[in-house]
C-alpha cells in the first residue's frame, strides 16, 4: 500500500524515469542485466519501460563484466539526502 500523499510525487517520478529511458533509447543504451535465463527467454525485455528502474543514476556507466553500457539505479544514500 502505498500512502495517498505519495502517490503524485512517485507518478512524476516514473514520468521522470520513462522519459529517460526514451532518451537512452534514442541513443542506443537503454537496458538493464537480467538473469541469464530470463534474458534468454525473453530477448528484448532488457530493453522494454516496464523492466527499467524507476529510480535510474543520473550517468551511464559501464558494466566491469560485458564492457556494456547502461544505466543503474541510483544507491539508497542517494534517495536519503535532504532536497537541495
Amino acid at each position: 500500500m502505498l500512502p495517498r500523499a505519495l502517490h503524485d510525487p512517485l507518478h512524476r517520478q516514473l514520468a521522470d524515469a520513462h522519459g529517460l529511458h526514451q532518451q537512452d533509447r534514442a541513443a542506443g543504451y537503454a537496458n538493464v542485466f537480467l538473469p541469464v535465463a530470463f534474458a534468454r527467454k525473453y530477448p528484448h525485455a532488457r530493453r522494454e519501460w516496464p523492466w527499467q528502474w524507476a529510480f535510474p543514476a543520473a550517468q551511464l556507466s559501464t558494466d566491469p563484466r560485458t564492457g556494456t553500457v547502461r544505466r543503474h539505479h541510483i544507491g539508497e544514500e542517494v534517495l536519503q539526502q535532504p532536497p537541495r
